[in-house]
């Protein structure tokens, strides 16, 4: 039996001698398409995201236990503080007491109010390499404020940007932002005044009072009634809760603000700008990602479901829209961690040797992506032009794919004549 075994293991070791070359030859000498090859799917439900565009109590709780991987991202020129690290997605403005959607005007993506691609950005931004894993929607989620983006895409009126077609495979792209630059009002002003001060009819009573009396006392100046509002949250004995009590009434925001008092990043973003409406502040929802986990193996920041963030955002005139993000006010160490740290629901444990394992693992599949998975038409020009063999000369690219293949049939042939020269055995 030993015997057996051990000739069963030299065929597989001759066979591997062979068929790992061939293979790894024929990946890269192969033509390419203009879409990677490796990756490429039709099951739209294998994807995955955590962030939609609708936004009602409680949905970006439930991401705080999903660690599936959203983005990885290389900062190629320096590195923001994490605290500044907000990755924009949809913008959320329609409020129906429950609910927050996207404007009718967002939803229509009116090319007029849109700025195309390629974008550069200017001297000074932050920039960055980002490799997006598939989500089956069109968002890219870039820092805010975006300056730089890449071709096939586009930034609208509201500073969210998207590619053209849904990411069904890993998308690889160049971004650059402008930190902490608020989003200039370039489209429809008058639409969007409008839109940032809409509220349901007769809901939300008490906090329609309480934010009246506070422009009674104050004054309309936007900024101020903003820091009013901050200071209530900080004062009133509000919580930060991963478990907070549901809302069922019918007049949610009153529910929340003055008898339960708990909640997530959601409830108090939501809270926050029913409370600014109700003063005469525009002001909106924003969605997207909080922060990130940096890994020393790969170097590059890891942004997963479990970073899910909800902040806002208020209209201030000659500036644009000006975030501000009440999270802070309420618990400002969720903005310095990530979601599933801050809920005490660590990715590896709180064992350095467990998170330095999972930091190999996701840098092994970090490479996987970026070598094998993006190996597209223009990886392999460029590995060509490396090996000094132009990609356009059919000659040379013959002549390649000749003496490759002539080489790996002398050696199949070597191969075959090592296991011809044994002796049968019974």
């Amino acid at each position: 039996l030993s015997s057996q075994l051990g000739t069963l293991g030299r065929d597989f070791l001759l066979l591997l001698l062979v068929v790992l070359p061939l293979t790894a030859f024929l990946f890269l000498s192969v033509p390419r398409l203009s879409e990677p090859l490796w990756g490429t799917r039709d099951d739209r439900s294998s994807a995955r995201t955590g962030i939609s565009d609708s936004m009602s109590p409680g949905d970006i709780t439930e991401l705080l236990g999903d660690d599936t991987p959203v983005m990885r991202v290389t900062f190629t020129n320096r590195t923001p503080p994490k605290a500044s690290m907000y990755w924009r997605g949809p913008v959320l403005w329609r409020f129906d007491g429950t609910t927050w959607t996207r404007s009718d005007l967002s939803q229509r993506g009116d090319p007029s109010a849109r700025v195309r691609g390629p974008q550069t950005g200017s001297p000074g931004d932050v920039r960055y390499q980002v490799m997006l894993d598939a989500t089956d929607r069109r968002w890219l989620f870039p820092l805010d404020f975006a300056t730089g983006f890449p071709s096939g895409s586009s930034r609208n009126y509201e500073g969210v940007v998207t590619r053209d077609r849904p990411v069904r495979d890993i998308y690889a792209y160049e971004a650059a932002s402008a930190l902490e630059q608020p989003v200039p009002v370039s489209t429809a002003p008058a639409t969007q005044i409008t839109d940032g001060l809409r509220l349901p009819e007769n809901s939300n009573p008490r906090t329609a009072a309480l934010a009246q009396s506070w422009r009674e006392e104050l004054g309309d100046d936007r900024l101020t009634l903003a820091q009013r509002a901050l200071q209530y949250i900080q004062t009133e004995n509000f919580g930060y809760s991963l478990t907070p009590p549901p809302l069922v009434g019918a007049h949610r925001m009153d529910e929340f603000l003055f008898e339960t008092r708990e909640g997530f990043c959601e409830h108090y973003a939501a809270a926050f700008v029913v409370l600014m409406r109700s003063a005469g502040v525009p002001a909106r929802v924003v969605t997207g990602y909080l922060g990130g986990s940096y890994n020393d193996i790969g170097d590059y920041w890891l942004i997963r479901n479990s970073d899910a963030h909800a902040w806002a955002e208020i209209l201030i005139e000659g500036r644009g829209w000006v975030r501000v993000d009440p999270t802070a006010a309420i618990a400002p160490e969720r903005v310095d961690q990530s979601g599933a740290a801050f809920g005490g629901q660590t990715l590896a444990g709180d064992s350095p040797w467990l998170n330095a394992l999972r930091n190999r693992a996701d840098a092994l599949q970090a490479w996987w992506n970026r070598t094998v998975v993006r190996f597209d038409s223009l990886s392999q020009q460029s590995f060509f032009a490396d090996l000094g063999i132009d990609p356009g000369d059919w000659r040379q690219l013959s002549a390649w794919m000749g003496g490759g293949l002539i080489l790996f049939g002398l050696l199949t042939t070597v191969v075959f004549l090592l296991q011809r020269r044994r002796e049968p055995r019974d």
